[in-house]
């Protein structure tokens, strides 16, 4: 529906239904098929990123972890903040017996890899490859490029290092829930509160290891490959041959920078809005083509939300809490 009010508020005169219904027309339903189902592979390198860094899961099937991780995306949808990591930890004790705490961490840590990654792979495919940006642009993307690198590595040094935001929040947070009035100093009290429990539980996901570090890395890059080259797949069957660099640079800045939306209810407007710009600027699409890749990966998360509705539907006993790990190096 957004999607479509967009194409209406760009083109209020004369809508360009001729040229959506030569791309339709030449659109091989295989091939869209196919880029479809390597984008959703990605959730399945998402659930066993999340599984590495949480030792007492290796038993949880990834088909099950799976459903779990696209229920928690279907909660990000309709509420702000990270509501979405919280439901899954919960729906992993329930099913699974694992602490929430546990679950939680390894959750943080996960996607807190994942974003850096993101962000890393954006700012080397800017500097390495020749993507057609406009001259007009350049600035524009590469400032957005260093914003989106810094912020995404700086996320990925909070998450290894939780200690820092335990020390933020008492030298910000801690300090005003002291000092300001009563109302407004009980607000930055449960502020502070809240942010001591999300670096409490990211320490307790105790030192894993680099090995296991490296591990969750690797599938958190399959994850961004599957879904980059889903999307490049998926123009293909429709027509376009996007620049395969562009494609990736898009998917990745767009996914870093997405830390910065979450903490309003439908961000993933945001992301679209996003997506398109990027998109647009690196690979030579034109505006319909660039929105038709948007709905179309919309559409894709759209499959993801029903997986995790059917999730959230599956009925399972709930399992007794299991002890949680001992600290471990290993």
């Amino acid at each position: 529906v957004l999607l479509t009010i967009a194409l209406i508020a760009m083109f209020p005169a004369d809508l360009p239904i001729e040229e959506m219904q030569r791309i339709l027309a030449n659109t091989n339903p295989i091939g869209l098929i196919t880029g479809l189902v390597v984008m959703t592979l990605g959730m399945a390198f998402v659930a066993v990123r999340w599984r590495t860094l949480m030792p007492a899961a290796k038993d949880v099937s990834t088909s099950s972890l799976t459903g779990i991780v696209c229920a928690g995306l279907m909660l990000n949808y309709a509420l702000p903040g990270p509501v979405g990591e919280l439901g899954a930890a919960m729906l992993v004790r329930h099913r699974h017996g694992i602490p929430a705490t546990t679950a939680l961490a390894a959750s943080v840590h996960a996607r807190m890899i994942g974003l850096s990654l993101a962000g890393i792979l954006a700012a080397l495919t800017y500097l390495f490859a020749a993507l057609p940006i406009p001259p007009e642009h350049h600035a524009t993307v590469a400032i957005a490029t260093v914003c989106i690198a810094v912020g995404a590595t700086g996320l990925g040094l909070l998450s290894a290092f939780p200690g820092w935001i335990r020390t933020g929040s008492e030298l910000t947070l801690g300090f005003l829930g002291k000092r300001l009035p009563q109302r407004l100093g009980q607000v930055a009290k449960r502020s502070h509160e809240t942010v001591l429990e999300l670096a409490n539980a990211l320490a307790q996901t105790g030192r894993l290891g680099l090995k296991r570090y490296l591990a969750a890395g690797f599938w958190a890059l399959a994850a961004h490959a599957s879904v980059t080259a889903g999307i490049w797949v998926s123009c293909q069957a429709m027509g376009f041959d996007p620049y395969l660099p562009g494609v990736l640079f898009t998917y990745c800045a767009a996914t870093a920078a997405v830390v910065a939306l979450i903490a309003f209810p439908g961000s993933q407007v945001g992301w679209d809005a996003l997506f398109l710009t990027f998109l647009m600027a690196t690979t030579e699409l034109k505006l319909v083509e660039g929105l038709s890749v948007v709905g179309l990966v919309r559409m894709q998360q759209v499959l993801l939300l029903v997986l995790g509705a059917a999730s959230l539907g599956f009925a399972s006993k709930p399992q007794p809490e299991k002890p949680k790990p001992k600290d471990t190096n290993a």
